[in-house]
C-alpha cells in the first residue's frame, strides 16, 4: 500500500501547493471492477467496442506512456488496486506543459 502521494515521478508533500497542468490533454479512465484492459480508457464507463475504461492503473499509463502530454489525466476509480505502478518511463520532464495528473472519480478512496 502506497501511503505517500506521487506528482511526477516523485514524492511530495500533502500540504504542497500544485497547480493544474495546462494543454489540451485527454482523460483516461481506470476502473478496477468493470474495466478491461484491452478497450482504449477513453470512457468512465463501457460505451461498447473498445470504448470503456481500463481495469488496471500500470497498463492505462503503459498504453499511454509515449503520448503523454501536458494536461492529460488519470482518473482511477475508487477501489483497491493491488498493482506495482512505475510512472518512470512516461515522456516529459517537470515543465509545466508536460505534467500530467493522476487523480480519483466514484465514491470512497483509491487505496494502491
Amino acid at each position: 500500500m502506497v501511503s505517500d502521494n506521487v506528482w511526477a515521478g516523485r514524492y511530495f508533500d500533502s500540504s504542497e501547493v500544485l497547480v493544474a497542468p495546462t494543454g489540451s490533454g485527454t482523460v483516461y479512465y481506470v476502473d478496477g471492477n468493470n474495466g478491461n484492459d484491452s478497450w482504449n480508457g477513453r470512457y468512465a464507463t463501457r460505451q461498447g467496442g473498445t470504448d470503456g475504461p481500463f481495469k488496471t492503473i500500470g497498463k492505462a499509463i503503459d498504453r499511454y506512456s509515449d503520448r503523454v502530454v501536458g494536461g492529460n489525466t488519470f482518473k482511477i476509480k475508487a477501489g483497491i488496486y493491488r498493482e506495482r505502478i512505475d510512472i518512470g518511463n512516461v515522456k516529459g520532464n517537470e515543465s509545466e506543459n508536460t505534467r500530467f495528473t493522476i487523480g480519483s472519480y466514484g465514491d470512497g478512496e483509491v487505496i494502491i
